[in-house]
């Protein structure tokens, strides 16, 4: 009976061990997941209400996982849109053409497009990498 209970310590201590070194390794371990070339080039200048502003992403993305990707207009006053999941694009250094829908309800004015990209690395831990786009101006079009 004695020897059972010391086995059973001992495989509850090193478990505790092993379970303890595994979320410290999660907390510490330096992960890379995307570099971006910021702030990112406008291809309309000028947009409409109503329409898409395109501009051009280069990044370089070392893991497959998929982030969840926030967009907000600033222009002293922040207009959020719904957020939605990154699209898979493939691990390496890639240049994107992105669309981006100009809300009817946007004041004219000049904005940049503020990018926020989640990726959930673990249970524990979530590494947020922020962007922007160059300013370009929104209109009330015709």
């Amino acid at each position: 009976m004695n020897k059972a209970l010391i086995i059973i310590a001992w495989f509850t201590i090193i478990s505790a061990l092993l379970l303890m070194s595994l979320v410290i390794f999660w907390m510490v371990y330096p992960y890379k997941t995307t570099d971006f070339k910021t702030p990112f080039p406008i291809q309309t200048k000028e947009v409409k209400r109503g329409g898409y502003v395109f501009y051009t992403v280069d990044y370089c993305k070392y893991t497959d996982l998929l982030p969840d990707v926030s967009k907000t207009f600033v222009d002293g006053v922040l207009y959020t849109i719904p957020p939605a999941l990154g699209a898979s694009n493939p691990t390496g250094c890639h240049s994107q053409l992105i669309q981006t829908y100009v809300p009817k309800a946007l004041v004219p004015g000049t904005y940049v497009i503020q990018i926020n990209y989640k990726y959930k690395l673990n249970p524990l831990r979530v590494i947020e990498v922020k962007t922007e786009t160059e300013p370009f101006i929104v209109t009330n079009g015709g």
